[in-house]
């Protein structure tokens, strides 16, 4: 992770201070405001959101930079954790809001079901995930000799892991990115996004 370690060691806003859109859409539809999982923290825009949302936020993270700016935040319902989600052990029916927002495309393609399948498993009944990825619409898929990242979800596949679940909301689309830490230059990308609660 040495890339995100010189990304944060940089800028302490490298992806900005406000938290993804998607997370308003989420917490509109959370039935409790108890234990949240934000995997892939990053710097912690995400997790502070939903701290000063009343959640207490279990914040796991594979960037040392990033974990050490968490803990700077000084936020008690802030607990970061310095580990990836393939190896973080997700507690059965622990958590009423999970974000996994930018992240899944760092899933291997052989773990990308377990994975998926952990985060069904740690939400309790009527918790909310909220997820937001890449698709093979993004330019990085093709455009490589070989793919910038390890996961790009096809047309409706992340759609289709959650069939048993209530879709609240779904996008698939192409995006203008007006850049950020790492990439700072305007550019696209092939998104997909989804809120769905458990039932």
């Amino acid at each position: 992770m040495e890339t995100y370690n010189k990304i944060y060691g940089k800028n302490k806003n490298a992806f900005g201070i406000k938290p993804a859109p998607i997370l308003e859409t989420a917490l509109e539809s959370v039935e409790n405001i108890g234990m949240a999982l934000d995997i892939g923290a990053g710097q912690g825009r995400n997790s502070l959101y939903l701290a000063n949302s009343g959640f207490t936020v279990d914040s796991i993270e594979t960037s040392g930079v990033a974990i050490e700016h968490l803990k700077s935040l000084d936020n008690s319902e802030i607990n970061p954790i310095l580990v990836s989600i393939e190896d973080f052990k997700i507690k059965m029916n622990k958590y009423d809001l999970i974000s996994a927002i930018n992240v899944l495309q760092f899933v291997e393609e052989d773990n990308i079901a377990k994975v998926i399948k952990k985060i069904q498993e740690g939400l309790k009944s009527g918790g909310v995930v909220a997820i937001t990825s890449f698709t093979e619409d993004d330019p990085t898929f093709s455009d490589y000799t070989k793919p910038r990242f390890n996961k790009y979800f096809s047309k409706g596949e992340l759609k289709r892991y959650f069939s048993d679940f209530d879709i609240i909301y779904y996008c698939e689309e192409l995006v203008e990115d007006k850049g950020h830490g790492g990439m700072p230059y305007p550019h696209q990308h092939g998104i997909v996004e989804i809120v769905a609660r458990k039932g």
